[in-house]
């Protein structure tokens, strides 16, 4: 099996990835908005989904709507993109507590 790669290879890859991502993440919304986007809607999918796909499904639909939500919002009310952002994350993790009989019975 001289085709198939080691494991660390894919580990580091993945790794790369991620850094890269965060690093143009930080780079156009900020370490704040960033991070944010990362984690409160992968924490909102965490207690609403069944499991590890049902999650990964949930954590990007609502990390891309919400930030196309907030970037509609900040050009159509005029105001800077990072505080609609952080906005519209904090009133989504009310979804983590309202939806969760939903999706988990």
């Amino acid at each position: 099996m001289s085709h198939v790669h080691p494991r660390w290879r894919w580990q580091a890859g993945f790794d790369l990835l991620v850094a890269a991502a965060m690093a143009v993440g930080t780079a156009s919304i900020g370490i704040m908005g960033a991070f944010a986007l990362t984690l409160v809607p992968a924490w909102i999918a965490w207690g609403l989904a069944r499991g590890w796909k049902m999650t990964l499904i949930v954590a990007a639909s609502l990390a891309l709507g919400i930030y196309v939500m907030a970037f509609v919002a900040a050009i159509m009310l005029d105001q800077p993109f990072g505080p609609v952002l952080a906005i519209l994350l904090g009133m989504a993790s009310g979804l983590r507590w309202l939806g969760r009989q939903s999706f988990r019975s």
